[in-house]
């Protein structure tokens, strides 16, 4: 039986903003870890989990990719571009200002775009994550 990773562990780790904790694959189980940080390490639930520099240089471990490989900034750029002219240049204007992201949620709330975000954006990633695997030869089930 092929081993097979769920795209949706995928898109859960794409939504990962941390620079500490980093979700990995196990190439010969398919099983997913998280990584801690040296401190938790130091604790009696941290001793046996695995530290981001232990598993870096492991041939057998890969990173999934986190919301930083993803360019969130791109996609609310792309969304942007789907809407009418009006709104479009509200959006953009928003996106190059300072809180960028603050801005672009409120004004999506505003226009009542949110659950058309969302579905751009949940497509965007479920294509992101394919294309990751089959960037990398990871077999994948939905």
């Amino acid at each position: 039986m092929t081993k097979k990773i769920k795209l949706s562990e995928i898109m859960i780790s794409l939504e990962n903003r941390s620079d500490e904790y980093h979700t990995y694959l196990n190439l010969l189980t398919y099983e997913l870890g998280h990584t801690i940080s040296e401190l938790d390490k130091t604790t009696s639930w941290g001793k046996d989990l695995k530290t981001f520099e232990e598993i870096a240089d492991d041939e057998n471990y890969l990173f999934l990719p986190t919301a930083y490989d993803l360019h969130e900034h791109q996609l609310m750029v792309k969304f942007s571009r789907t809407t009418s002219p009006e709104i479009e240049e509200h959006l953009l204007t928003a996106l190059f200002k300072k809180g960028a992201f603050k801005n672009f949620n409120n004004l999506i709330r505003r226009f009542f775009l949110l659950d058309k975000w969302y579905a751009f954006r949940d497509k965007k990633i479920r294509e992101f994550a394919i294309n990751w695997c089959e960037q990398k030869n990871i077999n994948y089930e939905e």
